[in-house]
């Protein structure tokens, strides 16, 4: 593996998207030091300007001078450091390294600005050990993946330079130059799961491979391809899939896949929603509802941050829908728009007679079910079970929408439909009434209705 040079990293960068910003994520140790200083060297070619972040988790009694340490570097080399402290809140079956990670990433990428780009000092054996673990994890073909050299995180690009050198050049590097860094003792945690794959498990490795670390980054570079040929494969299954909206699978077309093809589809699916992806046993059970389930039959699958309904010939995908309380009612004056409750959203009316509508008040509340109302441009009266169906409203969505009564008659489904008697009370004080939808999918629907009616 060849010597670590500013001039090669260069290289490396001018290969890559041209961003608006670099953003060095400097913790003051020897791999950030190492990028942080060749960054320094090589900027006056760049054709972005050069920062460095650091984050102060406050979990070591040093971190205050671990952060004045990353500014003084910086100072020094002229370039401007922007510090964030995260608060680390322990969650249920979290790691506290991946609850810091997730509180670093939210931070940093709080400071950037579009299209921005991220540099972490990722090298040759983080990724080595990242493959380690996740193949102790289970992981398929994405996960031996390992470490991506450059990728989206939302708005912003997040790319490891590094991943080309080992660790031991990037400190050959700094030597050479006599440039000083910090050393966290906790990086000799052994029972830190990363810390006992580099310390225990990969010398070991390299006892017997010398090699190894170069293996097992080739092997995780295949794994990258192998990835980006079944994703460019399910984005083309997937297309032959989706509904009018990216959140529907046509299920007849679904049904056309094998069982891999149709793992492969839902993942794909979940990712380009921005939704957290199922693990195999999540995905092995959809796929088993789907196939054992008659057309009619009702399958909703969770999974954390996630729910999948069917619903006639499709599937819907959505983020978990938050609680809605049962019975739940409001009386409501109009004077100010109302906040829904259950992802409802919020309802609100403009008009310049309010009397007409607080002598009784209006009340807002959830569906009971026996509701029914006369729709403007309706020669009958119609329940909502009929309105809901002719409409093709989910059952999920059903209790998601706002109804406005008063003395014990429904005057109105959100603004959708309209009792006749409601409609012309507020045609007669010029007024209007407006349901903005907290759930896209009822954003959607309601759009559609509106513009059929």
């Amino acid at each position: 593996m060849h010597l670590f040079t500013p001039e090669k990293l260069k290289h490396q960068l001018a290969s890559w998207p041209q961003p608006g910003c670099y953003w060095v994520a400097f913790s003051g140790g020897v791999d950030s030091t190492a990028l942080l200083h060749a960054m320094a060297r090589i900027r006056g070619e760049l054709t972005a300007e050069v920062k460095a972040i650091h984050i102060n988790h406050g979990l070591h009694p040093d971190a205050d001078s671990w952060q004045d340490h990353c500014g003084h570097q910086c100072k020094k080399l002229g370039i401007p450091l922007a510090c964030e402290t995260v608060q680390i809140e322990q969650v249920a079956r979290q790691s506290p390294e991946a609850l810091a990670r997730t509180a670093r990433y939210a931070a940093i990428k709080a400071k950037m600005q579009n299209d921005d780009m991220l540099l972490t000092a990722h090298h040759a054996d983080d990724q080595a050990e990242t493959l380690i673990l996740n193949l102790m994890r289970g992981a398929g073909v994405d996960g031996l993946a390992a470490i991506q050299p450059v990728r989206r995180l939302g708005r912003v690009w997040l790319a490891r330079p590094l991943l080309e050198w080992r660790r031991d050049q990037l400190s050959k590097f700094l030597a050479g130059e006599d440039i000083r860094f910090i050393e966290d003792p906790s990086n000799e945690d052994l029972s830190i799961r990363r810390n006992y794959v580099r310390h225990e498990i990969l010398p070991r490795l390299a006892e017997m491979w010398p090699a190894a670390i170069d293996r097992l980054n080739k092997s995780a570079e295949l794994a990258r391809s192998a990835s980006s040929i079944l994703k460019n494969l399910a984005e083309a299954d997937l297309a032959q899939c989706l509904g009018l909206q990216v959140y529907e699978i046509n299920l007849d077309r679904f049904s056309e896949f094998d069982t891999n093809r149709q793992a492969l589809i839902v993942r794909e699916w979940c990712r380009s929603n921005k939704l957290p992806t199922p693990n195999q046993q999540q995905l092995n059970e959809l796929i088993r509802q789907l196939q054992d389930s008659r057309e009619d039959s009702a399958v909703c699958l969770k999974w954390p941050g996630v729910e999948l309904h069917r619903y006639r010939s499709m599937l819907f995908i959505m983020a978990a829908l938050p609680d809605y309380p049962q019975g739940w009612q409001l009386d409501w004056d109009g004077l100010n728009p109302a906040d829904l409750p259950g992802g409802c959203g919020n309802i609100s009316l403009h008009c310049d007679q309010l009397a007409a509508f607080t002598d009784p008040p209006l009340r807002l509340h959830v569906r009971s079910g026996s509701e029914q109302l006369h729709p403007v441009g309706q020669a009958h009266h119609r329940t909502l079970k009929q309105l809901f169906q002719s409409a093709g409203i989910p059952p999920w969505l059903r209790s998601r929408i706002p109804l406005v009564s008063r003395n014990g008659q429904c005057l109105a489904v959100g603004d959708i439909w309209l009792d006749q008697q409601f409609a012309e009370l507020l045609s007669e004080s010029g007024s209007s009434m407006q349901w903005q939808p907290g759930i896209q999918q009822w954003r959607d629907m309601r759009r559609h209705i509106l513009a059929a009616n």
